[in-house]
């Protein structure tokens, strides 16, 4: 005569000895699930990822000559990340390499001014060429930004200089004219500064650490793959493993 457990007997005991009967459904599923991934990782398609590294610093040119240099802060290194990879920076870098499209990033490193730039490709030399490339535009950019901002700056200078000098054919010998002969020469002082520091001007952002070609792939990562088959493995195996307990009688001594 067989007995049968009741629903509300099912423990935890129950389920180990399900679990020791059925201990194959675990092992055959965890294989199975181990062995595709680990044939996945090997046969998916390498990428190789190389990093650039810029620091961001306060802009030499036309702030250095009016207001002390400010610190850079948190919404500068921001701002900088947004324009790494904007359309003219990308563009020129698409031309020159003669690309179609980038596989680039930008990423804030930790609480610095430091941004790291990674450029990923099935080739390990072009993912360094395009970092290399991307970084060396990027720098050029914000120069040419840094001079157009220098450059209005000269002409504003230039049109007051136009002003008081038309002036100055009235008022000559008057002291308003006095007055506008000592401020014709502090401008022109200082667009003789803007006209050197322009050979000079940066936009605040340099090379620090260029990128070097690649020796491993970065994808497909197999540890990480193979954990995951691991994981799931388990869990549908132990699923199959104990497919019914709890929810039917469960005969004492068959599986």
């Amino acid at each position: 005569m067989s007995t049968t457990m009741p629903d509300s007997d099912v423990d935890l005991r129950t389920y180990l000895r399900v679990l020791r009967r059925r201990k194959w459904w675990v092992i055959l599923c965890t294989g199975l699930a181990v062995a595709g991934a680990i044939a996945y990782s090997f046969n998916a398609t390498k990428e190789y990822s190389a990093t650039a590294q810029l620091l961001v610093q306060p802009q030499s040119g036309t702030l250095a000559l009016t207001t002390p240099a400010q610190p850079i802060t948190a919404t500068d290194v921001a701002t900088e990340l947004q324009l790494l990879t904007s359309t003219p920076v990308v563009d020129a870098v698409e031309s020159r390499l003669h690309l179609s499209q980038l596989n680039v990033k930008g990423a804030e490193q930790g609480q610095t001014n430091v941004i790291s730039l990674t450029a990923t490709n099935r080739d390990p030399a072009l993912a360094a060429r395009v970092a290399n490339a991307l970084a060396t535009e990027f720098v050029n950019y914000e120069t040419f930004v840094a001079l157009k901002s220098l450059t209005t700056a000269e002409v504003q200078l230039q049109t007051q200089i136009n002003v008081i000098e038309q002036e100055l054919v009235s008022t000559a010998g008057t002291p308003q004219g006095v007055a506008l002969a000592n401020q014709e020469a502090v401008l022109k002082e200082q667009y003789a500064q803007y006209q050197v520091v322009g050979t000079q001007t940066t936009g605040g952002v340099t090379i620090v650490s260029p990128a070097a070609i690649p020796n491993a792939p970065s994808s497909p990562k197999k540890t990480e793959i193979t954990l995951i088959g691991l994981a799931v493995g388990l869990l549908v195996g132990l699923g199959a493993a104990l497919c019914g307990v709890g929810s039917s009688r469960l005969p004492a001594g068959r599986t």
